[in-house]
């Protein structure tokens, strides 16, 4: 094999791989009836010039269905209680200037249709960015084989490769929106 040609699927690999984390976090974020600090993770505030999560500056607890967020400088409370209306959340912040109550509704039949909807755009994006990393792979391959005059069938081979990495991520993806579908659905 090939050393510049592996290292080119290995980084192909790794690229795959920061893509497919990147869509569980954001699959964790997905509100699915079962509420969870994490439903906030999307959410940053900004304290020292830094963006960071609301969980790196409070404590986040769950009971029932309120998520309780309680600031460890109460002075942040205003800013936690900004980024949650400014974000893309549905999330409506109650603060009574020691903490930050949100109170998550049951999910509606339309809820479940729109974060559905939402879903399988977002898993859509996904596939695509994965795609244009296979793209991008293949073309240095054709590349790094033809600038060194290299035989044809390694070609093959190492498109081959990347071709299997990019089905596995697809095939990851697609189990993991219906796994989520099905905790969606089946509340």
């Amino acid at each position: 094999m090939n050393q510049s040609l592996s290292l080119i699927t290995d980084k192909n690999n790794k690229q795959i791989n920061t893509i497919l984390k990147t869509f569980d976090k954001y699959l964790l974020t997905i509100n699915t009836g079962v509420i969870t600090p994490n439903l906030l993770d999307n959410i940053y505030i900004e304290v020292s010039g830094k963006k960071v999560k609301i969980a790196h500056i409070a404590t986040i607890t769950i009971k029932r269905n309120i998520i309780s967020i309680n600031p460890w400088d109460k002075k942040n409370i205003k800013f936690v209680e900004k980024a949650i209306l400014n974000s893309s959340s549905t999330f409506f912040p109650h603060n009574n200037g020691n903490q930050i109550l949100i109170k998550i509704p049951p999910l509606t039949k339309d809820d479940r249709i729109d974060i559905l909807k939402q879903l399988k755009g977002q898993a859509e994006n996904i596939k695509i960015q994965v795609r244009q990393t296979r793209r991008n792979s293949n073309n240095l391959i054709k590349s790094h084989i033809k600038n060194n005059k290299l035989s044809s069938n390694l070609d093959k081979t190492y498109l081959d490769i990347i071709q299997t990495q990019t089905d596995n991520a697809i095939k990851l993806i697609d189990r993991s929106i219906e796994k989520k579908k099905k905790s969606i659905i089946n509340l």
